[in-house]
């Protein structure tokens, strides 16, 4: 008899299984096997993009019903755009660049959607943790504390604003407003395991591949001694 876990285990396994023949479509030319670290960079930017695509329909959808819909062609913008960061990674070989594309679309989103339903009070502003973990995540230390400023930064002109008692609810009430925060905020429960498994299978990956590049290496080594 089958584990209760065992159709879960199979569509997780099939999951990673797409995910990384995905992201070695996006992997540049110029780059070897043996450059673990590369790919794992860019199979990290791929699962990123595949998330945000995911949870960006039923997100959208809720705007749409509640009739922000310059909120929701956002969001689903910002997810499509999300793509022509592993595209750039692909054609110039500017991981870097292609990171911080990805970052930077998403910090765009955010910050449109948290001034469009309540700024300081918004859950797009709760999101914005996402930006600093994900620059880490694909691009480099110095990436990420740059983008922790820009966020700290964002966060305190609606603290001003909030301050000067300037209302960003865009004449939503609060009823709406709460719906809005709790989807945002399921979402945002799925979202972070989610980045956490991507970064996690791609780190093993590099690991396995690693692994397996000196054993090979240590067989040739054998042979000729």
């Amino acid at each position: 008899m089958a584990p209760p876990l065992a159709p879960l285990h199979w569509g997780l396994t099939r999951a990673r299984t797409w995910h990384l023949a995905l992201a070695e479509r996006f992997v540049p030319p110029h780059v070897s096997s043996d450059d673990h670290e590369s790919r794992r960079r860019v199979s990290t930017l791929v699962g990123a993009c595949v998330v945000f695509s995911l949870i960006a329909p039923p997100y959208a959808a809720l705007r749409v019903a509640i009739g922000c819909d310059e909120e929701a062609v956002a969001i689903l913008l910002g997810a499509l755009v999300s793509w022509c960061a592993p595209t750039v990674a692909r054609r110039t070989g500017r991981l870097g660049l292609a990171g911080n594309m990805a970052v930077a679309d998403l910090f765009a989103v955010l910050l449109f959607i948290s001034s469009e339903t309540g700024g300081l009070h918004a859950i797009g502003l709760a999101w914005m943790g996402v930006v600093p973990l994900l620059a880490m995540m694909v691009g480099t230390r110095r990436s990420a504390w740059t983008w922790t400023a820009l966020c700290c930064l964002g966060a305190a002109c609606f603290h001003e604003l909030d301050l000067r008692g300037v209302d960003l609810t865009n004449g939503l009430d609060q009823d709406t407003l709460r719906h809005i925060r709790f989807m945002g905020t399921l979402l945002l429960f799925i979202a972070l395991p989610s980045l956490a498994s991507v970064f996690e299978t791609a780190k093993q990956t590099a690991l396995d591949q690693a692994r397996a590049s000196n054993e090979r290496l240590a067989a040739t080594r054998d042979d000729l001694a």
